[in-house]
């Protein structure tokens, strides 16, 4: 299996049932490093790029908790927060109607 460090990251581009992936390396001023791993179809064997369209399904769940941790740690909101002061309408869970959602 090919190994391959990118200032101290050890990357593994194939593992099980993983055939390939893209990533990207950002810091405040903006983009650092791009690459993609592995193969976006093993048949043709066309290689995975930074460039491949990635569909992004169950992905985007992942997306969203990553994001809201940032946005925690960089104090623009409180996991304790309740989630109504953040939405234009009023959300509340029909079996606990009296009891407040929070982020």
């Amino acid at each position: 299996m090919e190994k391959r460090k990118l200032k101290g990251i050890k990357i593994t581009p194939i593992i099980d049932s993983i055939k390939g992936f893209s990533f990207a390396i950002v810091n405040e001023n903006g983009l650092v490093y791009k690459n993609g791993l592995g193969f976006s179809d093993l048949y043709t064997t066309k290689i995975y790029s930074a460039k491949t369209i990635q569909q992004i399904t169950s992905i985007s769940k992942n997306l969203i908790g990553i994001s809201l941790i940032k946005t925690e740690e960089l104090s623009y909101l409180s996991f304790k927060d309740p989630i109504n002061i953040f939405l234009p309408l009023r959300i509340t869970n029909p079996k606990y109607k009296n009891k407040e959602i929070f982020i």
